[in-house]
Formats: C-alpha cells, sequence, structure tokens
C-alpha cells in the first residue's frame, strides 16, 4: 500500500491500485477521491476564468433610453444596457475563457429566472432571481412577460458574471468622478430589497433622482435604504 501512495494524483493512486489487485472497497474509495479531486480543480479553474474573464471585459455601454409611461398618466426615463448588447459586448471574452451562460426559468405565481455560468471544465455557478410580473409602463400580459423575463436574464447574468454596466457619455462621468457611490455590497443590498418588497427598481430611481441605481451617492444610502425598509415593514 505504501508504493501506491508515491503519488498523490488519483489518477496514478487508482491506475495502481489495480495493478496490486485492491479490493472493491479501496477501489470505491479511489474514484470517490478522483471525483472530489477533479470537482476541486474544475472548482479552481472557473474561478481563475472568472477573474481573467472579469478583467478583461470590455466596458458594457447604456446605449438605450427607456421612456416609461405609468397608470397615473406621468412619464419617466432611464438609460439602460440591452441584454442583447450585453451579450454581444461579452461573448469575445467570454469564450476567451472557457465560459458560457444559459437561463433556466420556473413560474409558480412568480417567474424565476436563474442563470447558470459555466466552465469548459464542467463546474458552474447559479444565481436565482424571481419577480411578479410587472404590469408599469402600460403592457398588455404578453408584454408584461417579456419584459420581466428579459429584466430577469439582464439582472442575473451581470450578478452571476460580476460585471456592470458604463453611462455612454464619459464627460458626465469625467464630471461626477467627485462623487464617490455607493459600492456593490450596497447596490446588492438595495436590490434585494427592492425584489423583497416588489419594487420596480426603475420607480425607485425616479424617486432618488438618479438615472440608475448604481450611480446612487453614498451619503444617500441610508435615505434609500430606510425607504425600502419602512415599505418592507421595518425589518432589514
Amino acid at each position: 500500500m505504501n508504493e501506491i501512495i508515491k503519488s498523490s494524483s488519483p489518477d496514478n493512486l487508482i491506475s495502481q491500485a489495480i495493478d496490486k489487485d485492491l479490493s472493491i472497497e479501496k477501489l470505491e474509495r479511489l474514484f470517490q477521491l478522483k471525483k472530489d479531486w477533479d470537482d476541486q480543480e474544475a472548482k479552481k479553474a472557473f474561478f481563475t476564468s472568472l477573474a481573467k474573464f472579469q478583467n478583461e471585459c470590455p466596458n458594457i455601454l447604456k446605449a438605450n433610453i427607456a421612456n416609461i409611461a405609468t397608470h397615473s398618466g406621468s412619464n419617466y426615463s432611464y438609460k439602460y444596457a440591452t441584454l442583447s448588447n450585453i451579450t454581444k459586448t461579452i461573448q469575445k471574452t467570454l469564450s476567451e475563457n472557457g465560459l458560457s451562460y444559459r437561463w433556466e426559468q420556473q413560474e409558480n405565481g412568480k417567474i424565476c429566472i436563474t442563470c447558470i455560468i459555466t466552465h469548459q471544465n464542467g463546474h458552474n455557478e447559479k444565481t436565482t432571481i424571481s419577480s411578479k410580473i410587472d404590469s408599469s409602463g402600460r403592457k398588455n400580459d404578453v408584454q408584461a412577460l417579456a419584459s420581466i423575463i428579459t429584466y430577469l436574464r439582464r439582472y442575473t447574468l451581470t450578478c452571476a458574471l460580476g460585471i456592470s454596466t458604463a453611462e455612454t457619455d464619459t464627460d458626465a462621468v469625467t464630471i461626477s468622478t467627485n462623487i464617490e457611490y455607493i459600492d456593490q455590497k450596497q447596490l446588492h443590498k438595495l436590490r434585494d430589497m427592492l425584489i423583497d418588497t416588489e419594487s420596480s427598481e426603475e420607480k425607485f430611481c425616479t424617486y432618488l433622482r438618479i438615472s440608475d441605481l448604481e450611480y446612487l451617492p453614498k451619503i444617500q444610502f441610508n435615505k434609500a435604504l430606510s425607504a425600502l425598509e419602512k415599505k418592507h415593514g421595518g425589518s432589514v
């Protein structure tokens, strides 16, 4: 048995074990060891590739403007990056790093979208978000369903990959560099609260007088969080 443990590679251990005619029980333990080893190596490769992708990912510009008419007859607008623009921008860099994505969808009173990021070595990570159908903007049922599916796909994809979108107006970005915006942890906290309270992110941005939640000044974070906690009934 000591000769078998000369190599730490599970493949070598199994090969040597077969040569030594070990029992089925010992072979099963070695096969489980190999599986655990392979799973761990695939997980490490996944996160190495994900970090490399995040470093190399091109800026995703918010090139579209949505003009929303509310039930009350008022209007508001905001900039956003379409799902097709996001996927088109990231596809080459994603493939070069051995990563791919897909979605799964379930409906059980709510629309539940799961984005699955998979590495070529087999490991995957999932991000799931659910929401009620968005009937804002005077949408019919089909439009409302398509709207929330697209929104959740866009949101789960960017969350799963750990990326965000950027403004198209570079001059405006330069001018506003003195403003400290909320960090990713605070952004995710607010978005989780929006989902828990079944609130519209677009309407919330209008209430805060910002074009996008990512550009909420850090000084206004507590005000925004308090408003959502109040709607949630006082719970965090």
